[in-house]
């Protein structure tokens, strides 16, 4: 099991969670082509409490390349630019994007409860929950890390990625990768 980025998921509104984080270039399927954003956008689907990325995905018409994370986040054809039948278990949709030359940006948008499926305040705009997330047999798989010591939860996605627990520190990395389920709460958290 690999690290390769973190998300922090935040209480968006009424049964609306976002995940918003940074997939580093340790990621195997990661992706900087020259010039221009590599985006694409999958569904997500929620079996026995498990959710789960579906299909190929979609790359959109228009690019978001060069578009602040607030413009990847609320470009409503960006996520719904066409509509084939939905995957058994919908929940909500993942976008993918080139960030920089060392991460992809990754937003989830996913209808439910956000106090049980992630464990962040009942009120929006009023708490949020970081995780790690690795890579194992090419799946992507998420463990909470706790919550960050920023107040990162709010309106502005901007400062989330601006000012998020991404990756300070190699001691951290080695840290994260090598602790068990349940163990210790990472630094900073």
């Amino acid at each position: 099991m690999k690290h390769i980025g973190r998300k922090v998921y935040n209480n968006w509104g009424p049964n609306l969670t976002v995940g918003i984080g940074l997939l580093t270039s340790e990621w195997s399927s990661f992706k900087v082509p020259p010039d221009r954003s590599d985006v694409k956008i999958f569904y997500l689907s929620e079996f026995s409490g498990e959710i789960t990325q579906t299909g190929e995905g979609f790359t959109p018409s228009d690019s978001p390349f060069g578009k602040s994370v607030t413009e990847h986040l609320e470009y409503a054809h960006l996520w719904y630019e066409h509509a084939p039948k939905l995957p058994p278990g919908f929940c909500g949709m993942r976008m993918i994007s080139t960030w920089s030359d060392a991460t992809m940006l990754v937003i989830d948008k996913i209808v439910g409860d956000p106090v049980s499926r992630f464990d962040i305040h009942p009120e929006a705009y009023m708490s949020a929950m970081a995780y790690d997330v690795f890579e194992f047999d090419g799946e992507l798989i998420e463990r909470k890390a706790g919550r960050p010591a920023a107040q990162l939860f709010g309106l502005d996605p901007n400062r989330i990625i601006t000012q998020g627990p991404w990756f300070s520190t190699e001691q951290e990395r080695d840290y994260i990768a090598s602790k068990k389920l349940g163990g210790p709460k990472a630094p900073g958290f």
